[in-house]
């Protein structure tokens, strides 16, 4: 009788044994890291291109051509800053110069969105329409150009800004492609030549 009994609590000690042993086989450690993500800073602006009207012939008649959307001007914007500030896209411009017609009137340059002026109306005038904005290839991640808001459709004086683009605050965040669409109204008796006008972009943070 004792040596059976001995043999039970041998048994008993060796199972306490490995029960220890695949509790502490079993255990879970944790550790702590951490995400550093640093803004850049400043909203990052590139023209490619600029636009242009070249290969134009007068005929005798008002001339109201358009410029090769996406390939003669591509404008890119990129919100790295981690803010979620927004932000606001405006163009201004000076006097098209270089360009006259038999009457010698005064060179404008007015800038509009949206409006198309009457035959009749026609100066030596371009207008831009309202940016056509995709996301950039691979920019995985940038908030949709739903968030976005076009600039109204009103005409604007050559001194004074039209809005084209804006990004509301918490919008606006990632790489996007700008491609604003100008077409060139010119009256039917304006001189051959070769005429420049100066764009003025101006970033600026949405309005709180």
């Amino acid at each position: 009788m004792k040596h059976m009994k001995r043999t039970r609590m041998i048994a008993c000690a060796m199972g306490l044994v490995m029960a220890l042993t695949l509790l502490v086989a079993g255990a879970a450690f944790a550790d702590t890291g951490s995400v550093v993500l640093t803004g850049a800073g400043d909203i990052v602006w590139t023209n490619d291109a600029a636009f242009g009207f070249e290969g134009k012939t007068l005929d005798g008649n008002a001339l109201n051509s358009t410029d090769d959307a996406g390939v003669n001007c591509v404008w890119a914007l990129e919100d790295g800053t981690g803010t979620g500030a927004g932000w606001r896209l405006t163009i201004a411009s000076g006097d098209l110069t270089g360009l006259t017609d038999s009457l010698s009137q005064p060179v404008t340059y007015t800038l509009a969105s949206g409006i198309t002026p009457a035959y009749n109306q026609f100066g030596l005038r371009i207008q831009v329409e309202q940016a056509d904005v995709t996301i950039q290839s691979g920019a995985e991640g940038s908030m949709p150009v739903s968030g976005l808001t076009y600039g109204v459709s009103t005409a604007a004086d050559v001194t004074t800004d039209l809005e084209i683009l804006e990004a509301a605050v918490d919008e606006g965040m990632g790489a996007y492609d700008i491609d604003p669409l100008f077409t060139i109204y010119l009256p039917g008796d304006v001189y051959a030549g070769t005429g420049q006008v100066v764009l003025t972009i101006t970033q600026t943070d949405a309005p709180a």
